[in-house]
């Protein structure tokens, strides 16, 4: 199985190998002010077939794949293609977005064995768009901006089933496991990355 993860405006490819480890709509603020940042700085500036990260729930649509199943199509490095922004001036975890129409590609990466992909840029073989065959949990409910419009299925943090898969990737990821694998910087110098800013504290 193979799918495509392309921008708005197509300039910006790469195939997918395989099922995703898990798909939810994260509602933390860190992550929907990300692409919220992006979609208002990037989108709507460019107006050139931007793809928002955010589902219709309101939360960040995320779609977890291991890197070393992502290939990124084009000569050049990926990041000389991405720009990407951290939330708050201490912030460590990039999350990149296409130059070419400000579509926000990769939700969250840390480590080197997985990454977040913004699910509504997913296509399936057929050229339609990626649609998991369980409906997304909306997980971390209770950090939402407005927790009381989150619909169902939501969790107020996240599943533990969620929390197990990710235990182990996080775990081996921090200590290079799979660094050889990664076909892109996952860890970018930080202090070039655009700040989206903290509001909410």
């Amino acid at each position: 199985m193979t799918r495509t993860l392309k921008c708005g405006c197509g300039a910006f490819q790469a195939k997918i190998k395989g099922d995703s480890v898990a798909s939810f709509n994260c509602h933390c603020h860190s992550c929907v002010a990300a692409s919220r940042f992006i979609d208002e700085r990037h989108g709507d500036i460019l107006n050139n077939g931007h793809t928002s990260a955010l589902d219709y729930t309101g939360g960040c649509a995320v779609s977890v794949h291991w890197i070393s199943n992502v290939d990124f199509i084009g000569d050049s490095d990926p990041l000389d293609r991405l720009g990407y922004v951290k939330v708050g001036e201490k912030g460590t975890i990039p999350r990149y977005y296409t130059k070419c129409c400000g579509t926000q590609i990769i939700t969250l990466v840390q480590g080197y064995l997985h990454c977040g992909l913004n699910r509504n840029a997913v296509y399936e073989e057929d050229g339609e768009k990626y649609a998991p065959a369980v409906a997304p949990v909306n997980i971390m409910a209770k950090s939402a901006f407005n927790p009381a419009v989150v619909p169902n299925p939501k969790s107020d943090f996240a599943p533990l089933g969620l929390i197990f898969k990710f235990i182990p990737l996080f775990t081996l990821g921090s200590l290079g496991i799979g660094k050889s694998k990664v076909k892109f910087n996952t860890s970018p110098e930080m202090s070039k990355a655009e700040v989206v800013p903290i509001t909410w504290e």
